[in-house]
């Protein structure tokens, strides 16, 4: 049908030949922005004043500014996917007691609860506390997953 119209229309089916409307020397100059209202604005003034804005640059050079838009980053952009391995698999091969312990049992089996929180403790303070409930649970390995401190 399409064929049909196109034979009506320009007398043949087969295309007609773009007719190049600029010289074979017309230099052609890119404005490239993120697209907005405030960028097709400024590209149309870009295109009115080219030759003023340039100043001697382009002189006696036939030249077209042709107005190109990079399109906004949409959320799919802008969200950071990280590129992890599943749990419960050790592509690294690091065999401690710890990694062993979760390849064996997996990670649904892991359960963490907060005991202490102090924000103003120093790191020292922080890792005494620590140390006090590891010697008070017993989780130092063999029993527990935790490995022997100082």
């Amino acid at each position: 049908m399409l064929r049909k119209i196109q034979k009506e229309v320009f007398g043949t089916t087969t295309p007609r030949p773009r007719v190049q409307t600029e010289g074979a020397n017309t230099k052609i100059v890119p404005f490239i922005t993120t697209y907005s209202s405030h960028s097709t604005v400024m590209g149309r003034q870009m295109k009115q004043h080219f030759q003023e804005i340039m100043g001697d640059q382009f002189v006696n050079q036939p030249t077209k500014v042709i107005s190109a838009f990079r399109r906004n980053p949409n959320l799919k952009d802008l969200l950071v996917r990280a590129k992890l391995p599943p749990l419960g698999t050790n592509k690294l091969k690091i065999s401690t007691h710890l990694v062993k312990h979760f390849t064996h049992h997996g990670p649904e089996n892991l359960c963490l609860r907060g005991i202490v929180h102090n924000p103003v403790w120093t790191t020292t303070e922080r890792q005494k506390e620590e140390r006090n409930w590891i010697r008070k649970l017993g989780t130092i390995y063999p029993g527990g997953l935790n490995k022997a401190y100082r």
